[in-house]
């Protein structure tokens, strides 16, 4: 599990991706759209800029980001080193310029890039 300083991060992370997507009003309300999204696997880019369903959640004391891989072609995502349910408990989630999250795992073995703002 991740410190508590990291877990704080995240969430306020997905919290920015939420406003930029539904409104400052509705954070905690969830958010679901079709982004562009990208994944690295041991350094290597297996996903480059695909439209795919990404869902956000804050709840208590974490955040959610699902992305929804099976539905749009990647049915062996797990066999691609991806998960499709990750939270602010075992990943770092932080985002970058131009309205980019990006999503990291605790080893450095993967790394998602979702682009939530134009």
């Amino acid at each position: 599990m991740l410190e508590f300083k990291e877990q704080i991060k995240g969430i306020s992370a997905i919290k920015e991706v939420i406003f930029s997507l539904m409104g400052v009003g509705e954070a905690y309300k969830g958010a679901m759209e079709d982004l562009r999204v990208s994944a690295e696997v041991g350094g290597k880019l297996i996903i480059d800029s695909e439209i795919i369903k990404c869902q956000f959640a804050i709840h208590h004391n974490r955040a959610e980001v699902h992305i929804m891989w099976e539905d749009y072609g990647y049915k062996a995502y797990k066999a691609l080193g991806l998960f499709g349910s990750m939270n602010t408990d075992w990943q770092y989630l932080s985002t970058l310029r131009d309205g980019v999250l990006e999503i990291k795992d605790k080893e450095g073995t993967y790394k998602i890039t979702v682009k939530y703002a134009s």
